[in-house]
Formats: C-alpha cells, sequence, structure tokens
C-alpha cells in the first residue's frame, strides 16, 4: 500500500504523447482566473517538525502502526493547545497497488486542475483543529493568492468541510471570489457524521487511528452535525436533542458518554468545542451580499444515513447505524443537505460517492468552464 500526497505542484507528464500534445496545444485563456482547491476532513497529510508523516502512513492503513494522532484537550486563552503535526500537502490517494487498487481520493482532480492552463493553489490545513481558526488561515491565504495575481478574484473548489469554512469565508469576504463549485457539502450538517465520532471509523485495516477517542479531541468534527431542531432519531418525534449543547452528551449517552470515560477536564474541551463550532456553525449560515455565481455537486444514487435508530437490533452502544432509515445521497451527505439554502446556485448532479465527486470528469469540465472570463 502506498499514501501519495501532494500540495499543488503541476502534474506535467502526462500518459501517451497524444495526451501531451493535446495539452501543448491548448490555448492558455488570455486573463486566467486562479484556481484554489481546499479539501475535507482528513484531506491533508499531517507531519511532525522532522517531516516524519504521521497521516496518512502505510503502517496506520495497515493496521501496524500505533502512531497516534490526538490533539490536546487543554485549552488557554480560548485556544486549544497544539501538538507537534502540521499539514503539509494535499492527499492525493491511497494505494495496495499504484494507481491500480486502492481510493484515489484527490488524485485524479489534482491532475485535471493542474492541467488546466491557469495559476492553481491548494490550501492544506489542519482538518483538526478549531474550524475557526482554518476560516482565518483560509481568508488569509485567499488574499495572499489574490495579491499575486495581480488582485484577481478567485475561483473556489471547496469539498466536504472545506465547503463549510469556504461559505463562511464567502460571507465574511465576497470581493476576493470570482465563483464557487461545492462539492459533498454538509451545509445543513448531518447524522452521517455521527457513527464516527460514537462507535469510530475504521480507517483501511486499522480501527484505532481514528477511534472515538481520538475523534473527541477534534474540534473540527463538531461542526458537521445539524443544528437545533433537526430529526435526528428514527420514530420519535423528539427534536430536544442539540449537538451544540454539552449536557445533552451527556444526557443521550454520545461517544465517550456511553462510555462513561469523560474527565471534567475532557468535559470542558468538549464545551469549548461545542461553543467554537456553535459559532462557526453561525458564521456559515451568515448572509452573502454579493453576486457570486454559486455552483453545487451532490449525489442522490447512495443510500446515506438520515436519521438515527435508538436501542435498535444491531446498536452499537444504544446507536443503530446499520437498520436506520437512508435516503438519497453520496454515501456521506444526504442530497437535501448538500444544497446551500440560502444562496442562489446552480446543481451538477454526480455518479461518484462522496471522497470522489471532484474526480468526475464532468464536474472537472464545470471547474474549467466556468472559471473562464
Amino acid at each position: 500500500m502506498r499514501a501519495r500526497l501532494t500540495a499543488h505542484l503541476p502534474h506535467w507528464l502526462c500518459p501517451g504523447l497524444l495526451i501531451i500534445l493535446l495539452v501543448a496545444c491548448q490555448k492558455p485563456p488570455e486573463d486566467p482566473v486562479p484556481l484554489v482547491f481546499i479539501h475535507g476532513i482528513k484531506g491533508s497529510a499531517l507531519t511532525d517538525d522532522q517531516g516524519k508523516l504521521h497521516w496518512l502512513t502505510l503502517g496506520q492503513a495497515m493496521g501496524f502502526s500505533k502512531s497516534r494522532i490526538t490533539l490536546p484537550t487543554e485549552w488557554k486563552d480560548d485556544i486549544q493547545a497544539r501538538d507537534a503535526l502540521k499539514p503539509s500537502g494535499i492527499l492525493e490517494g491511497v494505494y495496495v497497488i499504484p494507481r491500480l487498487v486502492g481510493e484515489k481520493v484527490y488524485d485524479p482532480f489534482l491532475r485535471a486542475a493542474s492541467g488546466m492552463n491557469r495559476p492553481f493553489y491548494a490550501f492544506a490545513y489542519d482538518w483538526r483543529r478549531d474550524n475557526l481558526e482554518n476560516l482565518d488561515l483560509f481568508i488569509k491565504f485567499l488574499k495572499e493568492t489574490s495579491a499575486a495575481n495581480g488582485n484577481k478574484k478567485i475561483q473556489v473548489v471547496a469539498h466536504s468541510m472545506g465547503g463549510l469554512i469556504t461559505r463562511a469565508a464567502l460571507a465574511q469576504s465576497p470581493e476576493l471570489f470570482h465563483s464557487v463549485v461545492f462539492a459533498g457539502v454538509p451545509f445543513n450538517g448531518g447524522v452521517g457524521f455521527f457513527p464516527d465520532v460514537h462507535a469510530g471509523v475504521p480507517v483501511a485495516f486499522n480501527k484505532t487511528v481514528l477511534s472515538p477517542e481520538v475523534l473527541f479531541t477534534f474540534p473540527s468534527v463538531y461542526t458537521l452535525f445539524p443544528v437545533k431542531g433537526s430529526r435526528v432519531f428514527d420514530g420519535e418525534d423528539e427534536l430536544g436533542l442539540d449537538f451544540y449543547n454539552p449536557d445533552d452528551w451527556g444526557k443521550y449517552k454520545l461517544g465517550l458518554f456511553a462510555l462513561e470515560l469523560v474527565s471534567p477536564a475532557q468535559g470542558q474541551h468538549l464545551r469549548l468545542s461545542l461553543k467554537h463550532g456553535k459559532e462557526f456553525r453561525r458564521l456559515v449560515s451568515r448572509p452573502v451580499n454579493a453576486d457570486v455565481p454559486v455552483y453545487v455537486v451532490l449525489a442522490k444514487n447512495t443510500p446515506t444515513l438520515a436519521r438515527v435508530l435508538r436501542n435498535g437490533p444491531k446498536s452499537t452502544r444504544g446507536y443503530d447505524f446499520d437498520t436506520s432509515p437512508r435516503e438519497p445521497g453520496d454515501g456521506r451527505v444526504l442530497e437535501r443537505d448538500a444544497i446551500p439554502p440560502d444562496l442562489k446556485h446552480t446543481v451538477l448532479v454526480s455518479e461518484e460517492g462522496h471522497s470522489e465527486l471532484l474526480n468526475d470528469v464532468r464536474v472537472q469540465e464545470l471547474i474549467r468552464s466556468t472559471g473562464l472570463k
């Protein structure tokens, strides 16, 4: 198995002479619009100060490595303590056999974007940390990118959680945007991410690297949940669960609370994470005072978790994710949740799953054509 990583370097060596000639003969746009990509959760590599890779390594994927990517749960002056890891590039793909067997992740999209004869940049951020931090860093990145390209407006392509960051940036600094392509973005939140924090999510053969104990320490994951008033439980009219109320995590025995593993210090971490998550969600829902073209990429051919069955026949610590109701979506985000509720937009329906929406050639053509002046 091999994990391939990239930042924003072009892939000029295309397979086949014909493809090389076609790319070489393409006429560059006279006034190209810069293109910026922002990835979703788990979408960047994490390395330490010595350049050692900690996410995603061969050992982690195969289940051999004991390496952990847990964040400290201590906070000071309303800022979470840092560990030694930093983002070092976009995760291209994880392959058992190079380019044949494995998960493509962003590899095909990055290759296509690098060949569009436009300035192309990828924003790699620490997807574990507070999205209020990531929002500030992203706006700064956009400003620097615009300045480096003659103060031009930027086309942003945003995937999953990166789309939430982009939506908040669009409201705060619309003057930076030429257009936006949102792909698989949980605008309304959703319960599709609840199994991760409650039961953990395997990474290839590794069942511990993203366990509930690890995910609990990531403030970013709490921004993926629906706001209060959403129907969460199947067969119940109750709308009382508020994912952004720390008391409800204890009341409904969510995540680590089902194991009774939460210490007072961890409880304080959760309170601050949810406080910041709720504020971030508020920024995501602010109005956009500009006419910026918006394109939405979604899928509706994969049954996606819509509500959670409590104490069902296949429950894990009180919640049954296997027999719970499913609705059309991309496997992670429901079709209805992937639509921005307050933005005029154009929809492209893809047949790809959540992690590979941007690898759809029709989506890549949409990005290319809408990025032309």
